[in-house]
């Protein structure tokens, strides 16, 4: 007991071997404690970021790009340009930004879930509200070169139907005569 105690004093790493319960790691981790733990936990504090970026990105994405909110976005741009205080119209502009609006998308996230990347105080939510922001809009690029290679191909394909549908039209006039 007393080696279980000053094991877990010195990583603050808390391994539950019970069968039925999980495996649990506490990264409650100072600059002076064991990096042991520190290592243990950046693999799946990774793995979240990776996890939690894709509904910050989605979100942003929706609010600033898509149909749905099509009418309040081009409020928010038309107030953005006509406003008198500079205050105003970033404020506005915030919500036709989807870089912009990813900061408060996952500052919103991190306030939800407390997610904390390597350091577990309040640089740790500094870091990953950072870290947070920048896959995120990894994510929406990749998104937007994916969507724009289908807008591409869609506009070919059309092209070419209606190449075919001259040349068909052209046949038929020729046979006419």
């Amino acid at each position: 007991m007393k080696v279980r105690q000053v094991l877990r004093r010195r990583t603050r790493v808390d391994f539950v071997y019970a069968a039925r319960k999980p495996l649990r790691i506490d990264t409650n981790l100072r600059s002076g404690d064991n990096i042991q733990g520190l290592v243990n936990s950046l693999g799946t504090q990774f793995l979240s970021l990776l996890l939690l970026a894709i509904p910050v990105a989605s979100i942003a994405w929706t609010i600033t790009h898509e149909d749905l909110f099509r009418e309040p976005r081009d409020y928010c741009k038309r107030m953005s340009e006509s406003r008198a205080e500079l205050w105003q119209r970033k404020f506005f502009y915030v919500f036709t930004c989807e870089y912009c609006f990813s900061h408060y998308v996952a500052a919103a996230f991190l306030v939800i879930t407390r997610f904390k990347l390597v350091y577990p105080d309040w640089r740790g939510f500094l870091v990953s509200l950072f870290a947070l922001v920048w896959v995120s809009n990894v994510y929406m690029a990749i998104f937007a070169n994916l969507r724009l290679d289908v807008h591409h191909e869609r506009l070919e394909i059309k092209s070419k139907d209606m190449d075919i549908q001259s040349k068909a039209e052209q046949n038929h006039i020729s046979r006419a005569a």
